[in-house]
C-alpha cells in the first residue's frame, strides 16, 4: 500500500522530503491505494521557526503510483519522476 487513510484525509511517504505528506478534502484521490492519483498538485512549504521565507519547498503530482517532482522543489529529487514507496 502506497497511500493510507488518515483522519480527515490520506497520507503517503515522500522520499524527497524524507517524511510523510497528507492530503485532505481539497484534493481528489482516485481510491486506488496501490496506484494512487491525486489532483491537483501538492505544494508543501516548510519554514524555520521565526522566519517568513520558506527554506524547503516540495511541489509534486501523484499519478498512477508515481511521484513527479516539479522544478520548484528544493530537494534532490526536483525535476524527477519516481515510483511511490510502500508505507
Amino acid at each position: 500500500m502506497k497511500i493510507d487513510r488518515l483522519i480527515g484525509g490520506w497520507y503517503f511517504f515522500c522520499p524527497g522530503c524524507n517524511s510523510h505528506h497528507s492530503i485532505g478534502t481539497t484534493w481528489t484521490f482516485n481510491g486506488n491505494q496501490e496506484m494512487p492519483t491525486i489532483t491537483p498538485s501538492l505544494l508543501t512549504r516548510y519554514t524555520k521557526t521565526g522566519e517568513k521565507t520558506p527554506y524547503k519547498v516540495c511541489h509534486l503530482f501523484v499519478t498512477d503510483g508515481k511521484i513527479k517532482y516539479l522544478g520548484d522543489s528544493t530537494h534532490k529529487l526536483s525535476g524527477q519522476t519516481i515510483d511511490m514507496v510502500e508505507l
